[in-house]
């Protein structure tokens, strides 16, 4: 892919039987990501050996940091999950007023919906733990300050596996 994100396949641990020095590595090089499309997103490629063998797991890190919040929703960096197999959102809130926050999916990336999903509210310094209970292609964590003129500022980790 031209233009693409590369990433650079390595080996974990450290060299033996199977698992060649990196320089002798043939995978050790950069490849064109496949979720290049994916604004903001962190790729990187994880190796599992069984067996002797090489098995790729991707693994996507997308971090937006320093949000901040109003009485108006706003929303995190919209993910493509058509290639992510097992995936969830950390809400950290960092700033001094509780925040509410919740996911949304979409199909198109234009119609979203919270589809059942609870918004949750968030404590000054207290994180949360969000998986949607449902699936569409795309997803976001939607995001507001629980009072009026109270805001506070969120980071948002998404992270998730692939295949």
């Amino acid at each position: 892919m031209a233009g693409g994100k590369k990433i650079r396949v390595t080996y974990r641990g450290s060299p033996g039987p199977g698992r060649p020095e990196p320089e002798e590595n043939p995978l050790a090089r950069s490849y064109p990501a496949p979720w290049g499309a994916m604004s903001g997103a962190n790729l990187m490629t994880a190796l599992q050996y069984l067996g002797g063998r090489v098995h790729p797991c991707p693994f996507v890190n997308v971090t937006d940091r320093d949000l901040a919040t109003d009485s108006e929703e706003r929303y995190s960096t919209v993910i493509d999950l058509s290639r992510v197999k097992t995936f969830s959102f950390l809400v950290v809130n960092g700033g001094p007023h509780p925040v509410a926050a919740g996911t949304q999916l979409s199909p198109d990336g234009e119609v979203w919906g919270s589809f059942g999903d609870l918004v949750q509210e968030i404590a000054p310094g207290d994180l949360r733990l969000l998986v949607p209970q449902s699936f569409l292609r795309y997803a976001r964590v939607m995001y507001r300050s629980v009072t009026p003129g109270r805001d506070s500022a969120i980071t948002v980790w998404f992270q998730g596996q692939g295949f």
